[in-house]
């Protein structure tokens, strides 16, 4: 994507496949990975990630043209959205997949399903407190299960740097979810 991302948005928006294209490319492998790591164990979660991640550039897209989107400042932004959309498909999957089991549901799908609204809302307020779009962005990949190498790809820095930033990170979160009292 060498077009800044509010040309290609324009150019999504008024209905340009190419540019539609080229965020199709950018995002789907990054998205795929997130899908597959946030699906775990789950039967065919390969084919399902491989939706989810279709799915969710999809509903950008969607989004996009029919003007339904507020203007995304920055790949931070965007890469948010992305992420969000294809969190809550995922979450929609449990919940739909538990509502269909004819059996009782064990401890462990109870707590997911009961938590995953709340996880939404807990990473927005957590990344919200991060200073900056880089500090955003490494803290959301980092809960994706992405390692220090990768994420100091995608970000532009080293590995070392990542692991700082990281470990900065964790320690503002915990500071917000273990206060003192």
């Amino acid at each position: 994507m060498k077009d800044s991302l509010q040309t290609w948005i324009t150019r999504i928006s008024s209905g340009d496949d190419e540019a539609a294209d080229l965020v199709w490319n950018e995002c789907y492998a990054e998205l795929l990975r997130f899908a597959q790591h946030r699906l775990g164990m789950v039967p065919a979660r390969y084919e399902l990630a491989e939706d989810v991640a279709l799915s969710s550039i999809n509903s950008l897209i969607v989004r996009l043209r029919d003007g339904r989107l507020e203007a995304l400042e920055s790949r931070s932004e965007l890469w948010k959205l992305l992420y969000t959309i294809a969190y809550r498909k995922i979450a929609r999957f449990h919940r739909k997949k538990s509502s269909t089991e004819t059996s009782m549901p064990t401890d462990a799908e109870f707590q997911l399903s009961a938590t995953v609204d709340e996880l939404q809302t807990t990473t927005d307020e957590l990344l919200a407190i991060l200073p900056d779009d880089t500090c955003r962005k490494i803290g959301m990949l980092f809960l994706s299960g992405f390692k220090f190498r990768e994420i100091a790809e995608e970000v532009g820095c080293s590995a070392e740097s990542v692991r700082r930033k990281v470990h900065l990170i964790r320690r503002k979160w915990e500071n917000v979810l273990f206060p003192e009292e």
